[in-house]
This record gives structure tokens, sequence and C-alpha cells, in this order.
């Protein structure tokens, strides 16, 4: 379903009365238009500082985790081949981290600098600004935002520093994403087979999507990203031979993982 302006101005009407911004006569007896003219200099450096802040706060996000997760990773980082999330998606998660608190922050130092009264001036002329359809108030928005997005978000990139996949001389030690600190060691010794896949059934067709497939005397079973391609999938099959060869199994080619035997 797409998104149209109309779905747009719904929600924004609904954010106004959910959180509706205060009027203006209530707080100046100056018009629109003269607090625009008032507000022009200010409007365009607190422009300024509200992007410099999501960037600075972006940047910082993203060195928090990278070197968290260097610091956490530093023993397996000595593995054959070691599986982490990359820097592209430490990247991402830091931008949305600082999108949902950014602005928190920043109407917080806002208020500060201009004083209770200035301050609810300026925001109820924002608002009106901003939104004249449905004017709401976004201090109250991005506090929800912070807490209902920001932290789930927060916790996802722990879980996700905790999530990997090393592969030693002797064994696969893999931690999963939900299973915080829970590392699970899979010697090579008691692999039972090593399997290139070609594809998997879709719902309405079968998809080729070349993955492989690590099957322990457990049952336990590892498999690789699907639909990799160029570096990422030679890479993937790099770690197949290698476990192939450290476990004694010869590689088997299967169309798909219902071919495997249980």
């Amino acid at each position: 379903m797409s998104v149209g302006p109309g779905s747009i101005v719904a929600g924004f009407r609904f954010l106004a009365w959910l959180f509706p911004a205060t009027p203006l006569d209530k707080v100046t007896t100056l018009s629109l238009d003269q607090l625009q003219e008032k507000y022009k200099r200010r409007d365009w450096w607190i422009n300024i500082f509200g992007l410099s802040a999501f960037l600075l706060l972006a940047v910082a996000y993203y060195f928090l985790l990278d070197v968290g997760a260097e610091r956490y990773y530093r023993d397996l980082s000595r593995s054959a081949y070691f599986i982490r999330p990359s820097a592209v998606e430490w990247g991402v998660l830091a931008a949305f981290l600082s999108l949902t608190s950014s602005t928190f922050f920043f109407f917080i130092v806002l208020r500060w600098v201009l004083g209770r009264q200035e301050y609810e001036l300026y925001l109820a002329y924002a608002s009106q600004k901003a939104h004249p359809p449905a004017p709401y108030d976004p201090t109250k928005v991005f506090q929800l935002f912070f807490w209902l997005i920001f932290f789930p978000l927060a916790l996802v990139a722990v879980l996700r520093i905790d999530n990997y996949t090393a592969f030693t001389d002797k064994a696969m030690l893999d931690n999963p994403f939900l299973s915080l600190g829970k590392e699970v060691e899979y010697p090579f010794a008691n692999v039972r087979g090593v399997f290139e896949v070609r594809g998997y059934h879709a719902r309405f067709e079968d998809k080729v999507s070349p993955h492989q497939i690590i099957v322990f005397a457990d049952g336990k079973r590892w498999e690789s990203s699907r639909g990799s391609g160029g570096s990422k999938l030679d890479h993937q099959r790099e770690i197949l031979r290698y476990v192939a060869e450290r476990s004694g199994r010869k590689i088997q080619n299967v169309n798909f993982a219902e071919e495997i035997p249980e």
C-alpha cells in the first residue's frame, strides 16, 4: 500500500490531536507573519544547529558502536573466519539512533538557551509555521520517538554486536541474534555434512539463491546469507571449504535445503 499526500496529512492531524500545539494568541499578540520576520535569522541558525546536532550525534553513535564492537570481538578476531555486522550496518543504526534522539536533546538545550517564556513562544510559532493544517507540539512527538524507538534501537544495536559466527581451527562459535551472551561451540569433529545449496522454495516459484548449510551431529544447522553474490558469495564458499577440510567432510551440492537428510 502506497503512502500518498492524504495519508501524510492524516498522520499530521493525528499528531495534532494527540499533542496539540499551543495557539499563538495564548503566548503573543503578534501575527504569524510578524513572527516570521522577527525570527528569520533565528530560524536559519536553528536549522543549521539542528542538522549539525544530528550529524555529530550520528558520528558519535557510529564510533561508539564500532569501538564497542571491536573491543568485544578482540579475542575472536584472530579466528580463521569471522562473520559479524558490517560498518554499513553500524552507519544505518547510528543514523536512526541520532534521528530519534538528536531533536529530543536539541529541544532541551534550546529551552535552556532561550528561557522558558521565549522558548514557549518560539515553539508555538515554529509549530504553526511548519504544520499550518495540523500544528502539533514537536517536543512531545520527539519525546515519544525517544522513549518508544530510541531505546529499542539501542537494544537492537547491543544484540547485533553480540551476534556473530567465528570459525577457529577446531570449532565454529555461534552467537545468534536474541541470544545475548550465549555463545555455543560446535566442534568440527561433530560436523555431519557440508552443503552447497542452489536455492529455495518461494511462495509461488523456486528461487535461485546460492547459500551454504553446515549440519552438526546434534541436528543444529548453520546457514549462510541467502542471495549473496560476488566477493561475499566467494567468501561464504571459502568458509564452507575450510569447514569441509577441518571436518574431513566432502562438500555436497543440493538444489534445496529440503534435500538434506535429517
